[in-house]
């Protein structure tokens, strides 16, 4: 049997490292795990990555209003 890991959206965005973007509590308390699971043997690893460029229409103020920016290409965040 094959298995594969599927990290989806580990980013600094997501955490209290970025306070002023999109932050889960305690978000960075994942990498940890995460790093251990990477450290396994998976017949396929594959991640995603939440990018946006600065004027996202999601963004608080832009068309949809919804989310402060995150993420945005090129930031920390990223």
């Amino acid at each position: 049997m094959s298995v594969s890991l599927l990290v989806v959206d580990a980013q600094r965005g997501f955490s209290e490292l970025c306070p002023d973007e999109l932050p889960v509590p305690s978000g960075a308390a994942i990498v940890p795990a995460v790093n251990a699971l990477l450290a396994l043997p998976f017949a396929r690893i594959d991640a995603t990555q939440d990018w946006h460029p600065p004027d996202h229409r999601s963004f608080v103020g832009r068309a949809d209003d919804l989310y402060p920016p995150h993420c945005v290409a090129g930031t920390p965040g990223c």
